[in-house]
């Protein structure tokens, strides 16, 4: 498999997991990069540091901060790029970069240094996941969206939310000539209690669907308390997982056991007797 780049529209969360996941299941070299320049969460959902290192005069630097000096002095090299690299330690080929934490700075980022970034972590990893903000006015969300072989939008399966994104793909699409179906829908943290049945997110997808990812109380959990939730996912959550990497061609096989595993069942409150049956559950 050729080396590509995957930006994820709008949603860190999804993002971070996927990388996690991705890393552990395929053995490739990962990289996720946090260009939500206005909402850089990747620290949070990674359980990595915000800065790198601090420069002789005591600035915080960022990995992105580090990159991006590399190349405006012309000597940013796969080396650099690893040695920038934030690092957990039960996944040793997951490469982390954090964004800008200094909104003041949003303005002086340079787009030509992102594309030179962009770039050299194609030629670097396996797969670079990059984290845009849900803003299509944002030059960098822009690029990303340009530059990727994939975009992913994990949503929240409601009708307007699909339309939103819809309306945002026809325009990127005329004005940005972003091909429409580069966009494939997500539906993240998904209940069927709350959010539209799966057979109308794939009809209004217009088979653009990949699959979905559960809503589970230990995420919500981890957000609260602050704890990574990616590093502490569920077996059934980690099969989906396993089931959108098949069907971005990552991983040759999923088996009947993780198929039913990552399978949706309807949340049952505590209390309730659970009953299940066939339409109840629905196979990505």
């Amino acid at each position: 498999m050729k080396n590509k780049i995957i930006t994820v529209w709008g949603n860190s969360g999804f993002a971070c997991e996927l990388a996690y996941a991705m890393a552990k299941f395929t053995g490739r070299n990962i990289c996720i990069l946090d260009l939500d320049l206005l909402y850089p969460s990747v620290d949070l959902f990674l359980g990595v540091d915000k800065y790198i290192n601090k420069t002789t005069l005591g600035k915080n630097l960022t990995s992105y901060d580090i990159l991006e000096n590399a190349v405006e002095q012309n000597c940013l090299t796969a080396e650099i790029l690893l040695d920038s690299a934030l690092k957990i330690n039960n996944i040793k080929n997951l490469f982390i970069y954090t964004g800008c934490f200094d909104i003041s700075k949003y303005e002086y980022y340079s787009q030509e240094a992102l594309i030179k970034i962009i770039d050299n972590c194609r030629n670097t990893f396996n797969t670079t996941i990059i984290i845009a903000s849900r803003s299509i006015y944002d030059l960098f969300t822009c690029i990303s969206l340009y530059k990727s072989d994939i975009n992913l939008v994990p949503i929240n399966a409601y009708t307007y939310e699909m339309r939103h994104y819809k309306n945002c793909i026809n325009f990127l699409y005329e004005k940005q000539d972003i091909p429409v179906n580069k966009n494939k829908f997500v539906a993240y943290n998904y209940d069927a209690e709350l959010h539209a049945n799966i057979e109308i997110v794939k009809e209004l997808s217009k088979n653009n669907y990949l699959g979905f990812i559960s809503a589970t109380k230990r995420r919500n959990d981890c957000y609260k308390s602050g704890k990574p939730y990616s590093h502490n996912m569920e077996y059934k959550i980690l099969c989906q997982y396993k089931i959108i990497l098949h069907k971005l061609g990552y991983i040759p096989k999923v088996t009947v056991k993780e198929r039913i595993s990552g399978s949706f069942k309807k949340y049952n409150p505590p209390g309730r007797k659970e009953h299940t049956n066939a339409a109840d559950s629905v196979i990505a």
